[in-house]
């Protein structure tokens, strides 16, 4: 049988872009049910709560509306980073303790998408949650592209030339407890990169992905663009500390190129999910 061949980047036009899974949190995506790596006598079996069933259910039909927006076009599969949720500050809310098993959830809900990609690449989160090679292990079992100046399997920055357009993605970026300042931060982080890369002779950003936040977000400058990556875990007491009312919507984009001119904007496709209302109580 021949071997299929690899897609150059030049063949795509298409990039689907996602971050912020932190596997292994109670508040955050998994299938509806999860053997645990160790199967102990106790709890072999976890059962997705009313939270990550509700996200798994976005997940899956956020899924089913990228495979059908990208048609049979070659397409390339991002994650921007925050794999796993990890042990960390004496953390409780977990789906198990050991972060093997943050590895696998994370794994099961994505191989069976990112095999249907023609490239993959990774971008590492906080290490905080996913420690020094944790992501580098995850993204050379999804075959996931090395970085031509690292070697890594993924790396903290990664710069994509899409069509003639310059598009940096990297995980972390300045948040913010004020929804009315969302805004702000992404103009200043791209312009940010803008002048830095100028003043250092280093490739300029044509546009930027960024995660972290968890708050999706799209700047668009005409010719340039900032965006951020909507999280695919809920608040957790650390979010509810910090930023409570902001509540976190998740999100999976295509970034489109088909019909625009050498070195011209993408179009932006998000499928994002609004959690259901709160309920008020009344007396």
């Amino acid at each position: 049988m021949a071997k299929k061949k690899k897609k150059a980047l030049d063949d795509i036009r298409l990039l689907v872009v996602f971050s912020d899974l932190h596997s292994g949190s109670v508040h955050a995506l998994m299938p509806p049910e999860y053997a645990l790596f160790e199967k102990g006598t106790l709890n072999q079996i976890v059962k997705a709560n009313a939270e990550q069933l509700w996200l798994y259910d976005c997940w899956t039909r956020a899924w089913e509306k990228v495979i059908e927006y990208v048609g049979g076009d070659p397409w390339a599969w991002v994650f921007n980073g925050d794999a796993i949720e990890g042990k960390h500050h004496g953390l409780s809310g977990l789906v198990s303790n050991d972060i093997t098993d943050h590895m696998m959830i994370f794994h099961m809900l994505n191989e069976p998408y990112a095999a249907l990609a023609a490239k993959r690449f990774f971008v590492r989160g906080t290490e905080t949650h996913t420690g020094w090679t944790t992501e580098m292990k995850i993204a050379e079992k999804l075959n996931c592209e090395k970085h031509p100046d690292t070697g890594q399997w993924a790396s903290d920055r990664w710069m994509l030339n899409v069509n003639g357009f310059n598009v940096l993605f990297r995980h972390h970026m300045s948040t913010t407890s004020r929804e009315y300042l969302r805004g702000s931060a992404l103009t200043i982080e791209y312009g940010n990169e803008v002048v830095a890369s100028r003043n250092r002779g280093q490739p300029t950003p044509d546009g930027c992905v960024f995660a972290h936040r968890h708050g999706y977000d799209w700047w668009n400058g005409c010719s340039t663009f900032a965006m951020v990556c909507g999280p695919w875990q809920q608040s957790t007491r650390f979010g509810h500390k910090n930023w409570s009312p902001m509540v976190p919507e998740p999100t999976i984009t295509v970034l489109d190129w088909r019909n625009s001119p050498p070195g011209g904007m993408p179009q932006n496709m998000t499928f994002k999910f609004v959690p259901p209302p709160a309920t008020v109580v009344k007396l």
